[in-house]
């Protein structure tokens, strides 16, 4: 009530009831908490031990350990597409590796340089 008269004050000619509500932001998932996704893909590379390991691999894990059923296709392509979001900004960081393109893409921890190998 405060802040429609308050509008009222600075824009006489705008009706507060016209203006659109937020939106929550697109970006965050209640399914994960912060930094959970990132660590669960390094964890899946890690135990891959070399293998490369496609992002739905990753997806469908994350999906059975929170209960939900793999074969719900909006929220598995919503997993995916949160795995590929995750894995390609750990690219940029340079703490996995791309293999290949488009739907056939897999995912891998860089290899060591021969000189910190132990």
């Amino acid at each position: 009530m405060h802040l429609d008269a308050t509008l009222r004050l600075f824009a006489p000619e705008l009706e507060p009831e016209s203006i659109a509500p937020k939106k929550p932001p697109v970006g965050r998932s209640h399914y994960f908490a912060t930094g959970e996704l990132a660590r669960r893909c390094l964890e899946a590379l890690r135990m891959a031990e070399g293998r490369v390991v496609a992002a739905e691999e990753i997806a469908v894990a994350a999906m059975r350990d929170k209960g939900l059923d793999p074969e719900d296709r909006k929220t598995r392509s919503d997993f995916i597409q949160r795995v590929l979001n995750t894995l390609t900004a750990q690219k940029g960081k340079g703490t996995v590796e791309k293999i290949g393109n488009g739907l056939g893409a897999r995912w891998r921890l860089p290899a060591e340089p021969a000189d910190h190998a132990a």
